[in-house]
């Protein structure tokens, strides 16, 4: 007898049982290196195998990110945020490459990222040119505050901020 090929059904994974804990992973200056190390992809795959074992997961990039290597440098930050997207960041805080193509060019980026940036000292026109902070609530019921203080020299050059101006800023 003829053997068909019929397509296989697709099962759904069941759920993962959540063992209550929360895993924070984060990048730092990955300098738009896209493939160092293991890369965006073995990021996925990190933060995919975590929620497998039943962990929350947040994931939170802590600036210098958009410029570096080539791709960041051509497409001005782009591809970097379409790869954030990808992998599902939660957060950014923006270090003095998010700066390095501009005003104008980060805040076209906050705009296509599906996350936020945020950051308590960076105005423009004395108001607050950033969200202050933001609350990450997790499924597992955790609820989780992130803020930025960006050095001020990433933001304005050679500006210089005081330990205590910082602190009464986070206030």
């Amino acid at each position: 007898p003829q053997t068909q090929n019929t397509p296989l059904m697709m099962q759904e994974k069941p759920e993962p049982e959540k063992n209550g804990e929360t895993m924070i992973l984060f990048t730092g200056g990955v300098h738009a290196a896209i493939d160092n190390g293991f890369g965006y992809a073995g990021l996925k795959a990190l933060r995919d195998s975590l929620e497998e074992q039943g962990y929350a997961t947040v994931l939170v990039d802590n600036g210098d990110a958009l410029r570096g290597d080539d791709v960041g440098e051509a497409s001005k930050g782009r591809a970097v945020i379409d790869l954030m997207n990808a992998v599902g960041y939660d957060l950014a805080v923006p270090g003095c490459d998010e700066f390095s193509f501009g005003i104008d060019q980060l805040t076209e980026l906050g705009k296509i990222a599906d996350f936020p940036y945020v950051c308590c000292n960076f105005t423009m026109d004395g108001e607050p040119a950033l969200p202050l902070c933001a609350m990450v609530e997790l499924d597992n019921g955790t609820s989780i505050a992130f803020i930025d203080v960006t050095a001020p020299s990433a933001i304005a050059g050679d500006v210089q901020q005081s330990a205590e101006d910082a602190w009464n800023t986070v206030q």
